[in-house]
């Protein structure tokens, strides 16, 4: 019987999970030549979902990381602490906090069970068990967060009703209405609806928009591309676009740079950010000198690793 724990990251798009052997995890990094397992599902944010869909979506993912563990490494898996950062938690953290435990108690009895906004991996991550500094997501949505002796504050991202810009849904949700304006003869981006035709393969932006309205955030995050490849072509409304929304990212950080006396580290997360340098050289050049931007070595379900493994110090 090997004691194991789970770190893992629910976004609005993808929920990614890793599984270690508890006595190969020290609170901010792995034992060389450590076992671990990683799997992906769904997105698994509450706010989305409603928060015991998203608890039974992580657990789900959990139970798959054990038995996954096991048959890689022989020999029987029991979960020790799962921790879970996800997008949206806040709003509903007892209740989802509640589903996820009691779908995973239900085989493993004894198992820790916690979560916290998808920052509270991020900012381990990035900072080390307890360091101050700053997390900014733009993945799905987009949002900021301080860490400062030991207390998390919130800057924005409060959904795409209350707030918004800085997110891939953002960045999507633009591409598509600049392809509509051209469809409409409203001006327009010809090179966004360009791409946008690509990505659909040939279908026509304006006979979606039932899709886009069923299939939601995480499908009109993944339009985001467009924006990108039009840039790259010189074109001028992508480029505003871009510039809109790194300069909503710049503004929260400039908001978090407030609490500091000093430099700080600002952890990225979020595809929009980690694997774009175009939005990455635009976001850098607008947040203050006194920032360092930083993106991890490993992906955020690490964070959340480093997290279970303080729950059972």
């Amino acid at each position: 019987m090997t004691d194991i724990i789970i770190g893992i990251d629910a976004g609005g798009t993808k929920t990614a999970g890793v599984a270690a052997a508890l006595d190969e995890v020290l609170l901010d990094a792995l034992a060389p030549g450590a076992r671990t397992v990683s799997l992906t599902a769904e997105g698994a944010n509450p706010n989305d979902l409603g928060a015991r869909a998203a608890g039974e979506t992580v657990a789900r993912l959990a139970l798959e990381l054990c038995e996954d563990w096991s048959e890689e490494f022989g020999g029987e898996a029991r979960l020790a602490a799962l921790f879970c950062a996800a997008a949206g938690a806040t709003s509903c953290r007892e209740e989802f906090i509640g589903e996820t435990a009691r779908r995973v108690r239900e085989i493993y009895p004894a198992a820790l069970v916690d979560a916290d906004s998808d920052a509270a991996g991020l900012l381990s991550l990035g900072l080390g068990a307890g360091g101050d500094g700053c997390a900014l997501i733009s993945g799905t949505g987009s949002s900021c967060f301080t860490r400062i002796g030991g207390k998390i504050g919130r800057i924005g991202g409060w959904g795409y009703l209350l707030d918004g810009l800085g997110s891939g849904y953002d960045l999507g949700r633009d591409a598509i209405s600049e392809a509509l304006r051209f469809h409409d003869g409203r001006g327009g981006s010809i090179a966004i609806r360009e791409a946008v035709l690509e990505k659909t393969g040939g279908r026509l932006p304006e006979e979606m928009i039932y899709d886009f309205y069923k299939l939601g955030k995480p499908f009109i995050a993944s339009f985001a591309s467009c924006v990108f490849e039009a840039e790259k072509a010189g074109d001028a409304a992508a480029r505003a676009i871009l510039d809109r929304n790194m300069a909503y990212l710049a503004e929260l950080v400039e908001t978090a740079a407030r609490s500091f006396d000093s430099s700080f580290r600002t952890v990225l997360g979020g595809g929009i950010i980690t694997k774009n340098p175009t939005a990455l050289n635009r976001l850098a050049a607008l947040v203050p000198p006194a920032c360092e931007l930083y993106i991890p070595e490993h992906p955020a379900e690490y964070g959340a690793l480093w997290e279970a493994r303080g729950m059972l110090k």
